[in-house]
């Protein structure tokens, strides 16, 4: 006989119970990913420093009414509240209120460790949420993918950088990144 296990899925405002409460380490970087707590891994020398590069390349060009978040938590839904490396936001009206689709612009992810988690579920539940496009800058192959076209199965279309190559967001005006630059 085998036996069943139940999962119990969180919503983000019981996760926000349990931090407020002490329970997780104050430290340790999560999301919540459909329900349930993910631990991150620790980040290295080359993901820092790529997410650095990016903050200071999309902070030339971001304008009024956005901002650029660096690992700052997104609200997809009530069960969903990833950390992506750089966000492009609007501010909300309430100083307390975490960014939703609907105020985001453009999302990238850093991946190393991460890859598959990052290009599989992430990016597919950023589309989903209806952000119109996000980025995934693989360290590992070193390219940068470009996913736009937002829609119920996650992103319709995908371009993708290498080394001695340039990508441009469709989002955010004037933001176009020279992928060695950014790899290093």
């Amino acid at each position: 006989m085998s036996e069943l296990l139940t999962r119990r899925r969180f919503t983000v405002a019981e996760l926000d119970i349990m931090d407020a409460a002490g329970i997780f380490d104050g430290d340790g970087r999560i999301e919540l990913i459909d329900g349930e707590i993910i631990e991150m891994n620790p980040i290295g020398g080359p993901h820092m420093w790529c997410v650095a590069k990016l903050n200071e390349a999309l902070a030339g060009v971001v304008t009024r009414p956005f901002l650029v978040s660096v690992q700052g938590p997104i609200e997809l839904g009530p069960r969903d509240m990833p950390e992506p490396d750089i966000a492009v936001v609007r501010p909300p009206t309430s100083g307390s209120a975490r960014p939703g689709p609907d105020a985001t612009a453009l999302v990238i992810e850093v991946a190393d460790s991460s890859r598959r988690i990052d290009r599989t579920t992430k990016i597919r539940r950023y589309g989903v949420a209806g952000i119109p496009e996000a980025w995934l800058v693989d360290l590992v192959s070193e390219t940068v993918e470009r996913f736009t076209d937002a829609g119920p199965a996650g992103y319709r279309l995908i371009a993708v950088a290498g080394r001695g190559e340039s990508i441009g967001s469709t989002t955010v005006p004037d933001f176009t990144l020279d992928v060695d630059v950014i790899l290093g």
